[in-house]
């Protein structure tokens, strides 16, 4: 802003031109208080120089005195009101030094309708709005520089205020218009993707990414919204495979891992990759509550379900230590809450499981497991509210959306939780339960291919656990 100061101070002035000489050097050389003297002293010389008052808010504004400089501003824009540098020195005013952006962007637009020779100010006034929210001012100022300042910034501007209005197709536009003025702009590439992916146009995201890396072959950004859009499609596998590389390219951002810890049953083959990767990005952050989260949710993935093995009990002390850490995080608790449920620990899993669900009762797996918590507690009326709660969430379109599978575990107590709730069911168990000391009934987990009711004498032949059938007939 120097530049601007000292164009003002030692351009040819019609009066005291010492004045402003002596202004100037004082705020060269930072002496605020001797630059106020100067310029107070100016305004009163010459109270209609829109510029002057315009200096002296500034120097206000430096010396934190808003109020004072908030009136030396209203004085400059009334008498400075066709003065462009006047207008774009209070512009920058109420940007830096007394932040106001919805006045800096009306102030930004005015100089820029006075300036035509500045290519740049639509672009600056539009990013103001744009900054504030103002989509359709960002568009209308905007759209006004085109002619002259056909540029990446613009179209930039232009493509993330259509992107706020949720007109996608000029935000494509103008956000692919950029990437073609600015091919090797990495960000240019990013902000089209992450517009696609934004509003679920997988498919065009998917093509923009493909044109992305033609360009940049191992950029972590690009692979991890390559990651992104395979786990919007649904495509689990791939998704694993792209937050991997993404790993392996930036071991230490931690999005890819919070995305692969939403899939980890879907890791298949590659689970104990993503297992020793949680652990050494556990091993970089150990006294970090998210990261302690992360390794205990990839350790548990290897546990089938029921089992409490060496595993489990090392993903409860990092749950543990997690909570000391950050005792307000829901999902910490929640995933204790699990833990303690399959540990036959009823009550302080009911315990972890309510104060995760007063963190944030908005998660309907968190009512659910409750509801399976009170039951074994012979909590029946606080079971059943649970339920209720959990139902009239999974069917609410204000619950935030998860598109990650649930896990095997989660599966298999739905069936159960189903069943046991039409009353055609004596009891919900647990799969240890039934499986006894072994645990299994066959090498591997048993696939689910079906499930039966069973009716009358049947049931009392079989047992009233027995719902699921195995292909070997189990």
């Amino acid at each position: 802003m120097w530049w601007l100061v000292s164009a003002l101070l030692f351009a040819p002035q019609a009066q005291a031109p010492n004045l402003y000489r002596e202004a100037g050097a004082a705020l060269a050389s930072g002496d605020l208080a001797a630059a106020q003297a100067r310029l107070e002293e100016l305004t009163v010389k010459d109270p209609a120089n829109g510029r002057a008052w315009m200096l002296l808010a500034q120097t206000y504004a430096r010396r934190k005195n808003s109020e004072a400089a908030l009136a030396a501003a209203s004085k400059s824009e009334k008498l400075g009101s066709r003065d462009p540098e006047a207008l774009r020195g209070l512009a920058f005013l109420f940007t830096d030094l007394q932040p106001d952006l919805k006045r800096a962007a009306s102030l930004e637009e005015r100089y820029a309708e006075l300036q035509p020779s500045d290519k740049t100010a639509w672009r600056h006034a539009a990013a103001m709005y744009l900054a504030t929210g103002q989509y359709a001012r960002a568009i209308a100022t905007g759209t006004r520089g085109l002619p002259a300042d056909d540029s990446q910034e613009l179209h930039t501007v232009l493509g993330q205020a259509y992107q706020g209005k949720q007109d996608w197709e000029h935000a494509a536009e103008h956000l692919a218009a950029a990437v073609k003025l600015a091919r090797y702009d990495e960000n240019a590439h990013f902000l089209l993707i992450q517009m696609y992916l934004g509003h679920e146009d997988f498919i065009h995201a998917s093509e923009a990414i493909a044109d992305a890396r033609k360009v940049f072959a191992r950029s972590p950004q690009i692979e991890l919204a390559a990651g992104v859009c395979a786990y919007g499609l649904r495509r689990f596998p791939e998704a694993v495979d792209q937050f991997l590389k993404t790993i392996a390219l930036a071991p230490d951002v931690p999005q890819p891992y919070l995305f692969l810890a939403r899939i980890l049953d879907q890791a298949s083959d590659r689970l104990s990759e993503v297992v020793e990767r949680f652990r050494q990005f556990h091993d970089l952050h150990p006294d970090d509550a998210q990261a302690c989260l992360l390794y205990a949710k990839a350790l548990l993935a290897e546990i089938a379900p029921g089992e409490f093995p060496a595993e489990a009990e090392q993903a409860m002390q990092l749950l543990e230590h997690a909570r000391s850490i950050d005792p307000n995080q829901a999902d910490i608790h929640y995933q204790l809450g699990c833990l303690l449920e399959r540990k036959r620990d009823y009550a302080a899993a009911a315990a972890e499981l309510e104060r995760s669900a007063a963190l944030d009762p908005r998660q309907p797996g968190v009512h659910f497991q409750l509801a399976r918590v009170y039951e074994r507690l012979g909590r029946k009326q606080d079971a059943a509210r649970e339920r209720d709660e959990h139902q009239k969430q999974a069917e609410s379109p204000d619950v935030p959306p998860n598109n990650a599978p649930a896990s095997d575990e989660t599966r298999i107590h739905n069936l159960i939780d189903d069943v046991a709730q039409s009353g055609r069911v004596l009891e919900a168990g647990l799969l240890s339960d039934r499986l006894g000391e072994q645990r299994q009934i066959a090498p591997g987990r048993p696939p689910l291919l079906q499930f039966r009711y069973l009716e009358g004498v049947k049931r009392h032949g079989f047992g009233s656990l027995d719902l699921v059938i195995d292909d070997a007939g189990h």
